[in-house]
């Protein structure tokens, strides 16, 4: 289940609208130390918040210092194919983290994305 979510987690953000760049993909593997995403088998592996902090970093999610940029999340949110539920859902969890300034603050984005697809459902069938 763990490997699952991890992969949604990725997926989901790796295929944001303003992610769009395989170049950047890849430098944010190779920066966090990740060979082969589906390799994960933790979310809490550094390794893999690393890769989840540089993804927002390039994505203008977070800035240089940590900050996060709800305005950009908001967007990329808006822009997913996913129920408005998981879309309000996820943007008032995002609210609430004030900084991601090391690998391991990006952890309580995975506990965003890992929570609120416990049990709602995620794609809407447009």
């Amino acid at each position: 289940m763990a490997k699952l979510l991890t992969l949604i987690t990725i997926g989901v953000m790796c295929l944001s609208p303003s992610f769009a760049q395989k170049e950047d993909f890849i430098a944010c593997l190779q920066e966090s130390g990740l060979s082969d995403i589906s390799e994960v088998k933790n979310l809490n592996t550094k390794d893999l918040s690393c890769f989840i902090k540089c993804t927002m970093t390039k994505t203008g999610e977070i800035d240089s210092e940590g900050n996060v940029n709800m305005d950009k999340i908001n967007l990329n949110l808006d822009k997913m194919k996913l129920t408005e539920t998981i879309k309000d859902s996820l943007k008032t969890c995002f609210a609430g983290i004030e900084k991601i300034e090391k690998c391991e603050d990006a952890q309580k984005v995975t506990k965003c994305w890992s929570g609120v697809f416990n049990d709602t459902k995620w794609f809407d069938e447009q």
